[in-house]
Parts: C-alpha cells; structure tokens; sequence
C-alpha cells in the first residue's frame, strides 16, 4: 500500500504541475486515483491540500472543477465525510463553497449515507 501511495503523490504532483503530464489531464488523473478504494481518500487530501494551485490553473465553476469535486466525493457515505465536505468548502468562501457541484456533491453523499443506513445490516448478514 505504501508503494502504491509514493506512485499516486507523483503522478498527482505532475498533473498538477503539468511538467509530465499536461495540467488538463489533472482531472482525470484525479478521477482514475479515486478508482481504488483507498485512492479517493488519498485524491481527497490532495485535493483540499492543494486547492489554490488547483483553482489557479481551472476556473471555479468549471468543468474541471466538477469533475474534480465528484470524483473525489463520490464514495463519501457517512456524517463525518458530509461534514468534512461542507467544512473544507464553507471555509473556502469565494473560492468554492457556493459551486453547484458542491451542493450536488453533498446530495450525492447524503444519499449514499441514506443508502447505507438502509442496506448495512443486510449486508452484513448477507456476507
């Protein structure tokens, strides 16, 4: 896991510095990161670790951006996550916390959340 880590930062680090990988791509590396089960919250952190940068290079607002938000958040499904979200955007005032897809992104978690505490406990009896 610790390898797979050191692979992530790097690859992250050149999107975002578009010295390897060009800085349009940032997105979709961020958006294949998240792909693992660990990867999202790795992606997370580099994402609120690096937010200025990344707002600098893409418009809030933009496409990349929203992509960004999603792919980062999409897996969210508890309280605490939801919470995180809001806190990291609220704190950001002009630069994020009134983005469209931070409200989408905070619906989709809540719905995740719902869906969790539906279906937990049959799964659990299931596996």
């Amino acid at each position: 896991m610790y390898f797979i880590t050191i692979v992530w930062g790097r690859i992250l680090k050149a999107g975002l510095s578009g010295s390897v990988i060009q800085n349009q791509e940032l997105p979709l590396v961020i958006s294949t990161v998240c792909k693992s089960f660990a990867g999202y919250l790795y992606a997370w952190n580099f994402v609120k670790e690096n937010w200025e940068k990344i707002t600098q290079r893409f418009p809030i607002g933009s496409f990349a951006i929203q992509n960004i938000i999603v792919s980062t958040t999409s897996q969210f499904s508890t309280k605490l996550q939801l919470q995180e979200l809001q806190n990291f955007f609220s704190s950001l005032k002009d630069k994020g916390s009134q983005m469209r897809s931070v409200e989408e992104a905070a619906e989709t978690i809540k719905l995740n959340i719902q869906w969790m505490d539906k279906n937990l406990d049959t799964l659990r009896n299931w596996l």
